[in-house]
């Protein structure tokens, strides 16, 4: 696809697909590097604001996909318009999966925010994000250095990981627990997997690569950048307002992430939604969860009162 514009109507019915359109085009970021993007509009309107919607990252960004999207068009149809992508190197954006790492995700970012800035003068950014993409969402926000003061509102996190060390070395132990499987033994710790990736690039036992999350790889660059090359991980906080929704499947499980969240979010705003979480579930083509939505829309109204 070139970068013109390609249109369509969405939605159910004809009725909705009259209020909602979408347009799928390739931007290119200022290093050459192209960026899918699906911008979700009311038809026949412009937005009264706009939301960059930043995704999950390895397998969990195909299994929120199908709620993004129906979100996105939840928003349209109540005249808010919303920019949805894939950062470099995943889904259908240039690169190969190899050439993901923190700072080109957060590079992607940044350059959708400006972007949206200019395509809509006036109107007010609603920057929000699942799971990895919020940690990607906040390292953005904070190297624009006021760049878009006035025009983004705090954030909204959905399940939002911004402890990218414990998370990426935690997601090391279903690698593992996939080449126990094929090889019925152990075949190196996760310790070991971050060693030898750092040192070498990789990690092999008997032909089966362990520097991988759900097939993606893990490079020593990653490692390093999310601080799985030092023993102690250099601070971080987000230091702003910003408004949290986590799934759960009862209301007890909430605590522990709510604690956790607060030491690197004190100016959170935590709301829970009881359900099973979405972003470890097998996608479906067209799927909406009812509690979620209702809850963000509230953050969105808030956030733009």
């Amino acid at each position: 696809m070139s970068d013109g514009v390609a249109q369509l109507a969405v939605g159910g019915t004809a009725e909705s697909a009259r209020r909602v359109t979408q347009q799928v085009q390739f931007l290119t970021r200022p290093d050459g590097g192209r960026l899918y993007t699906a911008l979700t509009l009311p038809a026949g309107a412009e937005p009264s604001a706009v939301v960059l919607f930043c995704p999950p990252t390895f397998d969990e960004h195909s299994r929120a996909y199908p709620i993004m999207r129906e979100y996105a068009r939840g928003l349209a149809a109540r005249g808010i318009g919303t920019l949805r992508f894939d950062y470099f190197a995943t889904g259908d954006s240039a690169g190969t999966s190899d050439q993901f790492t923190m700072s080109s995700g957060v590079g992607d970012v940044a350059f959708l925010l400006s972007w949206l800035a200019t395509r809509f003068p006036g109107v007010r950014i609603v920057p929000m994000a699942v799971r990895m993409g919020a940690r990607l969402l906040l390292d953005a926000i904070v190297g624009q250095a006021g760049a878009l003061a006035g025009r983004l509102t705090a954030p909204i996190l959905w399940d939002p990981v911004v402890d990218v060390r414990s998370y990426v070395f935690n997601e090391l132990r279903a690698t593992l627990s996939g080449a126990l499987m094929v090889y019925q033994g152990q075949v190196a710790t996760r310790e070991e997997i971050v060693k030898e990736t750092l040192a070498t690039g990789f990690c092999d036992r008997r032909g089966y690569k362990l520097n991988q999350v759900d097939g993606y790889p893990i490079t020593a660059e990653l490692l390093r950048e999310v601080g799985l090359a030092t023993e102690t991980p250099a601070p971080w906080s987000y230091a702003e307002p910003v408004n949290v929704v986590i799934t759960v499947r009862g209301a007890s499980a909430a605590e522990r992430p709510r604690t956790q969240l607060a030491a690197l979010l004190p100016k959170m705003e935590f709301r829970s939604n009881e359900d099973i979480p979405y972003w470890n579930q097998q996608p479906l083509y067209r799927q909406t969860r009812d509690k979620l939505f209702a809850i963000a829309d509230e953050c969105v109204t808030r956030c733009l009162s």
